[in-house]
């Protein structure tokens, strides 16, 4: 039996983070938001913003703000990150509106469902 993967740091995922193009500091807000959502689709958090606080280090007002924006956006549904970020054509596309939505930037108008 194969053990488990490990999920990835935090220290990991932003530096992931960036070389998307998602942020370009480590001491942004939006880097945060997009390390949460990253970071719970992979296993490194749980959906739990003490968790999420503890574990990461960042701001326990700011991890529950954007919390409760991934929550009202429906990208968290049932314990699960509902998302299609894996598509060729448009996952990075996703990956970004759900970070704007994490943010509380933008909101999405239409119900998602993973491919």
């Amino acid at each position: 039996m194969a053990d488990k993967q490990k999920p990835p740091s935090v220290a990991e995922l932003e530096k992931r983070v960036i070389r998307m193009g998602m942020a370009t500091r480590t001491d942004t807000k939006s880097l945060q938001a997009a390390v949460i959502l990253l970071g719970a689709a992979l296993g490194t958090f749980k959906q739990s913003i003490t968790d999420i606080s503890a574990k990461s280090g960042y701001n326990l007002d700011h991890v529950r703000s954007v919390v409760r924006n991934i929550r009202i956006n429906g990208i968290w549904r049932g314990g699960k990150t509902v998302c299609n970020w894996g598509d060729k054509e448009f996952g990075g596309m996703e990956f970004a509106c759900d970070c704007a939505c994490a943010r509380g930037w933008i909101r999405l108008v239409v119900s998602r469902k993973r491919k």
